[in-house]
């Protein structure tokens, strides 16, 4: 397959098992990836053992899965490091779900420092669909991707299908909000055998197909990269509540009082027959609690906090360095019981907040926020017709802000 794809200018990720490089002749051999780093291809993972990619990471437990993805990490930064420090993933035989003894695969493929998790997820339930990347992609970590593509599979993963007019590479060229991913295993010279192998001819016309388009055709860790900025927010000297899974809802907040912070006790005390010293059972103290006391100005004011806290999401409580008087640093944390006061209900509208802060520990990564969801949109537009009409690309559609109060009610 490279060949054909240095003929037409396109590169790809390659995901590599690390103990079956140069171990016989139907694998692939070190000189073969140098080849491929040297034509802008990027190396990514798969396994580091052969045995453990056989048995996916759900048919290991937790300590040989860690122990083949540390190994894998290691054994891609030694031999084909990256500047940037990111290295793809690819799931053995697509499954992402947990190990035998209940440790999440995504997240020992996070610990391990891959920066992204390629699936085979791809079908829609609708012959002439695949499911397709996001771009940017809010789930690195479980990224879309079709495989068996062959001429014994059916829909959009028959090449003839595929490269159709109007089929699965048409409909990306025209959309600039989705990213395909393609996945091939073997390309062979005569008829394939299994929906895991591709013949020659069939692979060829499908690279010519792309390159017949304006798609634009990266490596794994390029496509990300497109989308992946440092930003450093501007508090302008504001306290801000935000909420991880839905940030649409963040807002400053005016903080007008801070109450005494409390550590809840973990100790039990036990008072024993016949003697006069009871016995103490100890723990360490509960997360941090206090009160905020926050106001707004307005109705309208009022009616966004409400939203925020309405939706009893995980939040982040952002203080900026310069506002020392606070005392307070930030911190994740859930909103106990709040009470709200008007202090004029036929004036101004100007309301006390009582919000108690219960400190937590930060969200798993797996907690990604959006700024809209379908209900919302729905909510805001009226109708999934009207939603085609107003946005131009999927890639509008995914830089739309939800109205609060549609997410929240609807």
């Amino acid at each position: 397959g490279k060949p054909k794809m240095d003929a037409l200018g396109l590169t790809a990720t390659t995901y590599i098992i690390a103990d079956r490089v140069d171990s016989d002749p139907d694998t692939v051999t070190s000189a073969q990836l140098a080849d491929a780093v040297a034509s802008g291809w990027e190396i990514g993972g798969h396994a580091y053992s052969g045995a453990v990619h056989s048995a996916s990471y759900e048919g290991v437990d937790e300590a040989t899965a860690t122990s083949d993805l540390t190994s894998l990490h290691g054994w891609l930064t030694t031999n084909y490091p990256d500047p940037t420090g990111r290295y793809s993933f690819a799931y053995p035989h697509g499954r992402y779900g947990d190990t035998t003894d209940g440790a999440a695969i995504e997240s020992l493929v996070r610990q391990a420092g891959f920066k992204s998790g390629r699936t085979i997820l791809s079908d829609v339930g609708e012959s002439g669909h695949l499911q397709i990347a996001g771009v940017p992609e809010v789930m690195p970590y479980r990224i879309h991707a079709t495989s068996s593509i062959s001429e014994l599979s059916n829909g959009q993963q028959d090449p003839t299908n595929l490269i159709a007019t109007g089929g699965m590479i048409d409909k990306t060229a025209s959309n600039d909000g989705g990213w395909l991913v393609l996945v091939f295993h073997r390309i062979v010279s005569g008829t394939p055998t299994a929906t895991s192998e591709i013949s020659q001819t069939d692979f060829d016309a499908i690279m010519d197909k792309i390159a017949s388009t304006n798609l634009k055709v990266r490596p794994v860790r390029e496509a990300l990269n497109d989308h992946f900025a440092a930003i450093t927010p501007d508090l302008q000297g504001q306290v801000w509540l935000k909420s991880v899974p839905r940030p649409f809802l963040n807002r400053p907040i005016t903080v007008r009082a801070l109450e005494e912070t409390t550590r809840p006790s973990r100790t039990g005390v036990f008072e024993v027959v016949g003697r006069s010293l009871p016995v103490a059972v100890t723990d360490v103290r509960s997360s941090r609690r206090f009160a905020l006391t926050v106001v707004t100005s307005t109705r309208a004011d009022a009616k966004e906090l409400d939203f925020v806290l309405a939706s009893g999401d995980p939040m982040f409580l952002q203080v900026p360095p310069d506002v020392p008087e606070l005392h307070l640093s930030q911190l994740h944390c859930v909103l106990d019981e709040t009470t709200q006061v008007r202090i004029n209900p036929h004036g101004s509208g100007t309301t006390f907040w009582t919000l108690p802060v219960i400190e937590t520990a930060a969200p798993t990564p797996d907690v990604h926020g959006v700024t809209s969801t379908w209900e919302s949109l729905i909510a805001d537009f009226g109708s999934w017709q009207a939603v085609v009409a107003a946005f131009a690309s999927w890639a509008d559609v995914l830089d739309y802000v939800g109205s609060p109060e549609s997410v929240i009610v609807a």
